[in-house]
């Protein structure tokens, strides 16, 4: 179980936090006792990113905290938060409305690319691993 209201509670105490979404097995509802707790965050425009917050979610979670700044995630994580992912903070109202968005377009502008280099990687494997073109 994910203590939300303990994470929470540290998120909305954290100056400049905008926005605070909890994502991955912890909403799959596939975690385990020992996994961790993966969380996106975004902070206000220039402010600058509290150093210690990770470390006081772990704590207030009573477990490991994998904390992702969602400004920097790559286009197909911030695509997955974004179709999965539980709001913990929402400072904005059109926050989390305008980051689904947001990320939903990117990832839609980079899968075909994404899928060409998977291919093109695939093909170099397997002729690497000797067993030809597939």
């Amino acid at each position: 179980m994910v203590p939300i209201e303990e994470l929470r509670r540290v998120l909305e105490d954290t100056p400049g936090v905008r926005l605070a979404v909890v994502f991955g097995s912890a909403v799959r509802g596939t975690a385990r006792p020992d996994s961790d707790i993966d969380l996106g965050v975004s902070v206000e425009p220039g402010t600058e990113r509290p150093s210690t917050l990770e470390v006081a979610l772990a704590r207030a979670a009573g477990r490991p905290v994998d904390l992702v700044w969602l400004d920097d995630a790559p286009p197909l994580l911030r695509f997955e938060i974004a179709r999965d992912g539980l709001v913990l903070v929402a400072r904005d109202r059109h926050g989390w409305a305008d980051f689904r968005a947001r990320a939903m377009i990117d990832w839609w502008d980079w899968a075909p690319t994404a899928r060409m280099m998977h291919a093109a990687m695939s093909v170099r494997l397997r002729e690497e691993a000797g067993h030809g073109p597939a």
